[in-house]
């Protein structure tokens, strides 16, 4: 952290403009320590971790210290993922083999969301807020973030099966850069190298099909992708809210529903179920 108080300093020497903001609250300072960490618990393979640090500059003559709000992943399978001119996937934007893996200009996969420093010249003084994000280039997420509310990232980890595809959801109330972001949601395609949209629940694709059982009555057979032989399949007679639904009978990647005409209507679903 020491590094990074230096060459701010050098920055600031050579006649950049750094923007501060008086009317930012007071905020805690922190002395090198983990504000917060996120971990996601997807699988033993993937770790994401959220931090919130500050590092205190060595110079004697004033308090000054850098915030930085970053995302760690702690795997080493290169997870997340970008498209051609961005870090960061639009709403509804696909997430899977056809993206590329995203690399910093150090080949790390830390990506940093937003930085600021305070500073002020001896204690009890009023503390400045510096928005070192302004002067940050252009084309990276560091820059852009500083204008969103709203941040979908892309990532993929591999399991036994193959490899799978998710997002995470970072938001906050407002853009001042001393707002950091927070993580809401996340999901993930339990389908491996299936693609899926940022922001929504995975597409799951599901097969129906009219045959005979053994005594010669119809049935219709409903099967689904065996990576989700462990989800629940559900039924109800009634979407009015609250609705009620019940296990239905069903082999782990399929299941036979007797067409005898008893039903006027009933309805069917695929459940995840809860870790």
């Amino acid at each position: 952290m020491n590094l990074l108080c230096k060459k701010l300093w050098l920055t600031a020497s050579c006649g950049f403009m750094l923007s501060v903001q008086a009317d930012i609250p007071q905020l805690p300072i922190i002395q090198d320590s983990n504000l917060k960490s996120v971990d996601l618990g997807l699988l033993p393979t993937v770790k994401f971790i959220y931090y919130v640090f500050a590092g205190k500059s060595t110079d004697p003559s004033s308090e000054y210290y850098r915030i930085s709000f970053d995302l760690i992943p702690t795997n080493s399978a290169a997870p997340l993922q970008a498209v051609l001119s961005r870090v960061h996937f639009l709403e509804e934007e696909p997430i899977g083999p056809e993206n590329s893996v995203y690399r910093d200009e150090v080949g790390g996969n830390w990506l940093t969301f937003s930085v600021f420093d305070q500073t002020r010249l001896f204690a009890g003084a009023e503390w400045r807020y510096f928005d070192v994000g302004a002067n940050a280039p252009r084309n990276t997420l560091y820059y852009k973030a500083r204008s969103l509310v709203k941040v979908y990232v892309g990532f993929r980890f591999p399991d036994d099966d193959g490899t799978h595809f998710g997002w995470l959801k970072f938001t906050r109330s407002d853009t001042t850069f001393t707002n950091a972001f927070d993580l809401t949601a996340y999901e993930w395609n339990p389908i491996p190298e299936a693609p899926i949209r940022a922001g929504l629940p995975p597409e799951i694709p599901v097969a129906t099909e009219v045959v005979e059982d053994g005594s010669g009555q119809p049935v219709l057979q409903v099967s689904w992708n065996p990576a989700l032989a462990t989800w629940i399949f559900e039924t109800t007679t009634d979407l009015t809210p609250p609705v009620t639904w019940t296990e239905y009978p069903a082999g782990g990647t399929s299941a036979e529903v007797p067409l005898d005409g008893d039903d006027t209507h009933r309805y069917f679903r695929l459940r995840r179920p809860q870790p």
